[in-house]
């Protein structure tokens, strides 16, 4: 999979969902990054791969990690979309949720 990755852009996408289950509202969306992967030397993939810090990551690396280890990497977009919750996304659609109201209170 990193191999793959290498020398190309690939999108990351991350879904949301706020549900109200006393009301029924509910407001679905996903945010969307993309990621290029530069030239990484063959030498670092083996040493990243060896190191075991790959397992249990969506798409086998941590974008602050590989950042921090000198790894050609760029992220168009909100990069927390690449760690799993866009927590400025998340506030701005509970701001909006919050004002629209719901006739059982629930915000």
């Amino acid at each position: 999979m990193l191999h793959g990755l290498r020398d190309r852009a690939h999108r990351t996408v991350t879904g949301l969902c706020l549900l109200d289950p006393l009301g029924g509202r509910r407001l679905l969306w996903a945010e969307v990054a993309v990621v290029e992967v530069g030239q990484v030397a063959e030498s670092d993939l083996d040493d990243y791969l060896a190191s075991g810090l790959w397992a249990g990551k969506a798409g086998a690396y941590s974008l602050d990690e590989r950042i921090a280890a000198g790894w050609p990497i760029r992220c168009r977009g909100d990069r927390e979309v690449v760690l799993g919750l866009p927590t400025r996304s998340l506030r701005r659609r509970l701001a909006e949720w919050s004002t629209m109201g719901s006739d059982r209170g629930c915000a």
